[in-house]
């Protein structure tokens, strides 16, 4: 019986309710329901690195990496209120939080698409939030992020070792190879010990420069990190991968 009632009493609110909704409604009282924004064209720029959390990075000349939202998430999030990124200094691995958007208090974390370290937060979003939905790859990135896979294959390399010289910008080939004659060391262009650099000594010019395309190409270089990674600026090579790159070079070293 108590049951009963129960259920009489819930229809009855409910009723109750819907008919205050009905009068409001008849009165003017209620908004329309506003319609749902359908997505616009999503056309992602060449030279993104595009990660499965929708952030993207981009390689600067200087090696560190430019990181933001991609446009799918930005307008799924519509118009920002607040843009809050990491502070300088803060190490990330790929996955943890490198900012934190608000919209209409509600909070979402945007995750970082690399391992490194902060180096700068843009404060043009930050102070104009509305750049991160409107520009989100030029105006709207968020932070700059140097790579943590740069010091590592810099740290890792001994005087002696030999390394593949590629121009990363104009033709995008391997053209020579190098010789470590210093091993890593802190840039003495900047205070910020999280820059390092090496000492090398040229070797020999290539017979034959070999293209990306050609690596691309090789079935036997299909997962080096010039491949799988290209937008790192100093990466590992395996001594197999790097005499084969010399065999397509038509060249040999003594």
């Amino acid at each position: 019986m108590s049951a009963i009632l129960v259920i009489l009493l819930v229809v009855t609110l409910i009723a109750i309710d819907s008919f205050k909704l009905y009068l409001k409604r008849r009165r003017g009282e209620v908004p329309a329901v506003e319609p749902v924004a359908t997505f616009s064209s999503i056309q992602f720029p060449r030279g993104l690195f595009l990660a499965d959390n929708h952030s993207w990075a981009r390689l600067t000349e200087l090696g560190e990496l430019k990181v933001g939202m991609d446009e799918l998430l930005t307008q799924a999030m519509g118009n920002v209120d607040e843009v809050d990124v990491m502070p300088v200094g803060t190490r990330l691995n790929k996955g943890d939080t490198m900012a934190v958007i608000t919209r209409l208090g509600h909070k979402f974390q945007v995750t970082s698409p690399v391992d490194g370290t902060v180096v700068a937060a843009n404060d043009n979003a930050e102070h104009n939030p509305h750049t991160v939905t409107n520009d989100p790859y030029g105006r709207g990135w968020l932070a700059t992020v140097w790579p943590v896979e740069h010091n590592e294959a810099l740290r890792d390399m001994k005087v002696g070792d030999r390394t593949l010289y590629y121009h990363s910008n104009e033709g995008k080939e391997v053209v020579g190879v190098a010789k470590i004659t210093k091993t890593a060391y802190q840039d003495p262009t900047t205070d910020d010990d999280r820059w390092l650099v090496v000492d090398v000594e040229p070797l020999k010019e290539l017979s034959e420069a070999v293209t990306l395309a050609d690596i691309k190409a090789d079935a036997a270089l299909q997962n080096i990190p010039l491949v799988t990674h290209s937008r790192l600026s100093v990466m590992p090579l395996e001594k197999a991968a790097f005499d084969r790159i010399l065999a397509l070079g038509k060249t040999k070293l003594r």
